[in-house]
């Protein structure tokens, strides 16, 4: 239950650090929001814990895959939110917030390292304010979230007919992990470096020009460029490198 400014506690309140959080049994206090929070305390929780996550909670998605989530759907923008701690998964009022873009060249690692640096700065410029109770925390508006579902090692399969900028953009949400993957004459083939270009005329998973710059590779919409990856059993490789030890031909199918 959420206290006025005049019940905030001016000392023991503790900071959850976490994404997709849910605390069981509606206990928003003690040692159960200790354990699910993986940032144990060894003072008992007082009053109010402010709740940090790695999304804007007012719009897009919220949840343990937020960051992947937001990459894979081509959003171009994320943020940083600290709320207060309700018994709901990621329904506590807003505090604070602060955005970033997501750049071309962010992949999840990338922007959940730079999210966790925005959200320690915030959070240490946001406490004193809370705690004396010169902020009003914001009420969310639930109809403009949407819970990122978990992300399984599957979800990796590259559907060649979703268009370049798709699949690129499956490739930076899944970096590092599970990854982005297809087979090449039924061997298992890991895209480790993507990009998507305007290219034309190759059929959904046909392989087009392959030399130094990449391996071009037809799609739903446009063409994508394997710039780096790893066949099977082998090393990762640039596509020169790759190509080296590996000749292709083009019309060969992917899938």
């Amino acid at each position: 239950m959420m206290k006025s400014d005049e019940e905030r506690p001016t000392e023991g309140v503790d900071e959850v650090v976490s994404e997709g959080t849910h605390v069981p049994g509606g206990d928003v206090s003690g040692e159960a929001q200790a354990e699910e929070a993986a940032e144990p305390s060894t003072d008992a929780f007082e009053g109010l814990a402010p709740d940090l996550r790695a999304a804007i909670e007012d719009r897009g998605f919220t949840g343990l895959t937020a960051v992947q989530r937001a990459i894979l759907d081509g959003h171009t923008e994320t943020g940083v939110t600290i709320m207060e701690m309700e018994a709901g998964l990621d329904t506590g009022a807003m505090i604070s917030k602060v955005r970033t873009p997501i750049e071309p060249a962010d992949n999840a690692q990338t922007l959940h390292d730079r999210l966790a640096e925005l959200g320690a700065t915030l959070l240490i410029e946001t406490m004193p304010g809370y705690v004396a109770g010169e902020i009003s925390p914001e009420p969310q508006d639930d109809s403009q979230a949407t819970h990122a579902a978990k992300i399984t090692r599957d979800m990796g399969r590259v559907d060649w007919s979703k268009t370049a900028t798709e699949i690129w953009n499956q490739a930076r949400a899944f970096t590092p992990w599970p990854g982005v993957f297809t087979h090449l004459n039924g061997k298992l083939l890991k895209l480790l470096e993507v990009e998507p270009t305007d290219t034309t005329g190759l059929a959904p998973g046909a392989l087009g020009q392959a030399d130094a710059d990449g391996i071009l590779v037809g799609c739903g919409g446009g063409a994508l460029r394997i710039k780096r990856l790893q066949k099977e059993g082998g090393k990762r490789l640039a596509a020169d490198a790759f190509l080296a030890g590996n000749p292709l031909q083009a019309g060969t199918v992917l899938g």
